[in-house]
């Protein structure tokens, strides 16, 4: 039995785009190389101003990036024309990425529904095989409002 392959609806390249072009994420260090239909793949530049008290990345960098490929992955299945709201994220911290390392944040979707999507993420030092990182999210959607002029 062969499995079906779906477009994304949303390609990596136009999600780097979307990237470099927010406001919130622009200087974020972030590039998308990867992404297919519920799936989506950050790579964020190391960053010394991202290293908490621990002496390792600190956990808000963590978050943003998270939502932020979790966001990118549900774009590849609904595209550009929904509202996304994220409703929860949960994190387990495991490890701590190696000092001066990129990291990198893989997201897929575990359920969608149609007003709820569910996905996780894990997250690497790019150096290292095991993840540093892993969080579920859940993200309500909805059609965006079209503005009468």
């Amino acid at each position: 039995m062969t499995k079906t392959v779906r477009a994304p609806a949303v390609t990596a390249a136009e999600l780097d785009k979307y990237v470099k072009a927010r406001p919130f994420l622009k200087d974020s260090g972030y590039s998308v190389p990867y992404a297919a239909y519920g799936e989506a793949h950050i790579v964020q530049a190391f960053d010394r101003n991202n290293v908490g008290i621990s002496g390792g990345i600190n956990g808000p960098t963590f978050m943003k990036l998270t939502d932020a490929v979790m966001f990118l992955a549900i774009y590849t299945v609904i595209g550009w024309d929904w509202q996304i709201v994220t409703t929860n994220l949960n994190f387990n911290f495991m490890r701590v990425p190696s000092l001066g390392d990129d990291i990198r944040a893989e997201a897929r979707l575990l359920k969608i529904g149609k007003r709820l999507i569910v996905s996780d993420t894990y997250i690497y030092g790019v150096s290292q095989s095991e993840p540093a990182v892993h969080a579920t999210g859940t993200f309500a959607i909805r059609p965006l409002q079209k503005k009468e002029a």
